[in-house]
């Protein structure tokens, strides 16, 4: 899985509301609406299966 990765900088944080802690992982749809907010460590196999789940919604 090949995704964008930002680090933690102060203006960052300000765009993402609410935010609870790092690691903090967002799912971004192509229109830029956060579709789901996972705060916390997760491994490749628990993204694969809320990405698939997310794409699965946009039909």
């Amino acid at each position: 899985m090949n995704y964008r990765c930002a680090l933690g900088t102060k203006e960052l944080k300000k765009q993402i509301p609410d935010m609870r802690g790092y690691p903090t992982t967002l799912f971004i749809d192509a229109t830029g609406k956060v579709r789901m907010e996972l705060v916390g460590f997760r491994t490749y196999a628990e993204l694969e299966v809320v990405l698939k789940e997310i794409m699965k919604e946009e039909g």
